[in-house]
């Protein structure tokens, strides 16, 4: 079975008016277009196209899929923010419910009980993030190079000193905790550290990236505490088709550009920052993986000259990338469980048996296990998002 697939765009005010819409073909937005999700959960399910009013569980007689695939879009950095592991969030979920919170309550965390993992993929030329804590030896020189700058007052330097002296002697997170707890009190340290690190970018340094994302951020959400974690953070650049793996209790924030994103289908977010909704510094506390970690990068894997894999640890979702080419004599998939393609270029034909189903840019069809293996024509580009590794033929 073939269903193409449709969904209402999400317009959070982190978005952006023209990506998507240019996916699209459209004119740009009135409103910033910031992700379309492509699955069953709740909090955005999908419809069929034909039938706008059957959801797409509804055309699966209530099964829901175990991974969510999104568009997503942002001019302005996402919260700094992490997701809980399986047995975080059920336990979680089920502690929230005992105390009475609803579940669209503003200060509610967990909005199920499973976990988030998820893998991120750039359509842009550029995608900014920030990903994962850095090395603590590069932290202590971005720390003591701010430090050591001729400007910046004395409470100034001795704020930076504290953070050096935590980080040194006790590690990434009681320097992450001495951070976050000086919220509330950044506002002169602030305008020091816009003149501290405007004065730095005039010189020779190893971390002008750093300190031009920071003062990005600050001018954003000024004196907000998640400007100054993002100094212990990487910062990550990707080109067009690299993508991140984000598991459970990565600290991370998407800075801009335009994504495919598939995850588990979850919708659990603890906030730590750059970010007007609810945080809950003790609960992002609980799930935060405190270790130094390379960047996250998931390297794709050819499979033939136009299908690759991208592998990650996880056994709620996979991801292949199609380059589908007319001059190819056969571009089929074997689906052994079930699948989403969205087309992100071209024009491409989804068939199987009689099924078929056109797709443009920013286009999706849920394709099922009777279907056995789907052929692929036209030309242009397609995720395909399973729930289980697919074979190309």
């Amino acid at each position: 079975m073939i269903r193409q697939i449709h969904n209402s765009a999400r317009t959070y005010a982190w978005g952006s008016k023209t990506l998507i819409p240019n996916l699209l073909g459209e004119e740009s937005s009135n409103q910033p277009v910031a992700e379309i999700w492509f699955g069953t959960h709740d909090g955005s399910p999908s419809v069929l196209t034909q039938n706008k009013e059957i959801l797409l569980s509804e055309e699966l007689s209530g099964h829901k899929l175990s991974f969510l695939l999104k568009l997503l879009a942002a001019d302005e950095p996402l919260s700094i923010q992490a997701h809980p592991n399986a047995e975080q969030a059920k336990e979680g979920f089920a502690r929230e419910n005992q105390l009475g919170i609803a579940l669209d309550a503003p200060e509610r965390n967990y909005k199920d009980d499973q976990p988030k993992p998820e893998m991120i993929v750039a359509l842009s030329d550029e995608f900014h993030a920030l990903c994962g804590f850095r090395d603590i030896s590069e932290s202590l020189q971005l720390l003591e190079l701010l430090s050591g700058a001729p400007l910046g007052d004395v409470d100034f330097k001795a704020r930076v000193n504290s953070w050096i002296e935590a980080l040194r002697n006790e590690g990434l997170a009681e320097c992450y905790r001495k951070i976050m707890g000086s919220a509330g009190q950044l506002h002169d340290f602030s305008k020091e550290f816009v003149l501290v690190a405007e004065a730095l970018l005039q010189t020779k340094n190893n971390y002008p990236e750093s300190l031009r994302t920071a003062l990005t951020l600050n001018e954003k959400y000024p004196s907000d505490v998640g400007v100054f974690v993002s100094l212990i953070m990487n910062h990550v650049v990707l080109n067009k088709g690299q993508a991140l793996f984000l598991p459970a209790g990565n600290i991370h924030a998407y800075m801009g550009g335009l994504a495919v994103e598939i995850m588990a289908a979850s919708d659990n977010v603890l906030r730590g920052g750059l970010t007007p909704k609810h945080v809950d510094l003790i609960e992002l506390e609980r799930v935060l993986d405190f270790r130094s970690v390379d960047v996250p990068y998931v390297h794709p894997v050819a499979l033939n000259n136009w299908a690759s894999d991208y592998p990650v640890p996880e056994a709620d979702f996979a991801l292949l990338k199609l380059e589908i080419n007319p001059e190819e004599s056969s571009q089929t998939l074997k689906i052994p469980g079930e699948a989403i393609a969205l087309c992100v270029s071209g024009q491409i034909t989804v068939i199987s048996g009689d099924d078929s189903v056109i797709l443009a840019p920013g286009q999706a069809a849920y394709i099922n296990e009777p279907a056995k293996s789907v052929t692929l024509v036209g030309q242009g580009s397609v995720f395909l998002a399973s729930d289980q590794d697919c074979q190309a033929q």
